[in-house]
């Protein structure tokens, strides 16, 4: 969120951006020296951060208006120095006070906390930018259901990340999954960045889940660039080595060291040398395995050819190994590897609902979807 308050911040130092306080002849209307000069000091004080002494400058000039044109001139420059003190609340009344429109005035009261004071003004005015400090506005004021019904009004005008981003975690936090999900689809697939993929799988990571199905959520996170912690990068190798894949084990150590995730220290080293081991006898009968019509030796022979990058003969073994769920998600995630992703997608459909495993084909067919 502090991306949406860098925003509104932007927009209320530029509503209160200051104007010339001048008493030339020149001007259609002119101020006065006895206001001008004292703004223009005020103005200056506040740039070099001395509150004080520019709002006694502000009280001084106001003293001495005398047209509704100086009163105005006034506000602006009160608003101003209230801005850059960070007194926003302040700020939004003076310019209330000289009739400034919501652009001006729902910035500054969302900066202030002032929430359904932002809202108000945000909602007189129909640009995009205010919309989205309505939005926002309710994430603030803990109301998730009014949140998301202003964000889908943005999303109805055009489609933005940071409005999908918004609708998301306001369906999250309702516990709306399904639509949640929808959303993330929208969002992943318009930017399929790793950080659009994160607040997803860490959703996922933390509900139980049997080992060939963590198995399947860390390959996602790996194709998606958010697998980072040493303990990760841990797990991930040791359920990949239980589950036939010894290769795909020390695979995941050496991207651990790279990352500067895992040590290159004895116990990493010895590990990798004892899944290299274990990979090298697994290949010598694979084949063996590949061949026969039991379906736990086709999924082992499976694993076996995922340990050796082989994703065509993986697939291959994968798909006569029967149509349990964890025989259809090792074949979906071996086909997309072997850029198969349209035969990938058609496999993960096959998954039935109600488990880890149909979130984690979702997410994959996802994934698949984004591949070119």
């Amino acid at each position: 969120m502090s991306r949406v308050s860098s925003f509104v911040l932007s927009l209320a130092l530029a509503a209160a951006t200051p104007l010339a306080f001048s008493a030339a002849p020149a001007a259609a209307q002119t101020v006065s020296q006895a206001v001008g000069k004292p703004l223009q000091e005020a103005v200056a004080l506040a740039k070099k951060g001395n509150a004080a002494a520019a709002g006694a400058k502000i009280q001084a000039a106001r003293a001495a208006v005398k047209s509704d044109f100086e009163k105005k001139k006034v506000a602006e420059a009160a608003a101003y120095v209230y801005t850059v003190g960070r007194n926003y609340g302040a700020a939004a009344k003076e310019l209330e006070s000289i009739g400034a429109g919501p652009n001006q005035v729902a910035p500054l009261y969302y900066q202030a906390g002032n929430y359904q004071a932002a809202i108000k003004a945000a909602s007189k005015s129909g640009s995009p930018d205010m919309q989205l400090i309505v939005a926002q506005s309710y994430v603030k004021m803990n109301q998730p259901a009014k949140a998301a019904d202003a964000y889908k009004k943005l999303l109805a005008k055009g489609t933005r990340k940071e409005w999908l981003e918004g609708l998301a975690a306001a369906q999250y936090k309702m516990g709306q999954k399904d639509e949640y999900m929808k959303t993330l689809e929208r969002l992943i697939k318009a930017d399929p960045s790793p950080a659009n993929w994160s607040s997803l799988l860490y959703n996922l990571k933390n509900e139980p889940m049997g080992g060939q199905a963590k198995l399947a959520l860390f390959q996602l996170m790996m194709e998606t660039g958010n697998l980072k912690s040493g303990p990760d990068y841990d797990e991930f190798s040791q359920l990949a080595t239980i589950n036939g894949a010894p290769g795909l084990g020390k695979k995941v150590l050496e991207q651990g060291i790279a990352a500067k995730a895992l040590p290159n220290d004895a116990r990493v080293q010895s590990l990798m040398t004892r899944m290299s081991g274990m990979a090298q006898t697994n290949a010598t009968s694979v084949t063996k395995l590949a061949s026969s019509a039991n379906p736990t030796d086709l999924m082992k022979a499976g694993m076996v050819y995922t340990s050796l990058a082989n994703h065509q003969a993986a697939a291959s073994a994968f798909a006569k190994a029967g149509t349990k769920p964890e025989a259809l998600i090792n074949l979906g995630i071996a086909q997309v590897r072997a850029g198969n992703t349209p035969a990938a997608r058609e496999t993960f459909k096959k998954i039935p609902a109600g488990t880890a495993y149909a979130d984690l084909a979702g997410l994959w067919s996802l994934y698949a979807s984004t591949k070119r």
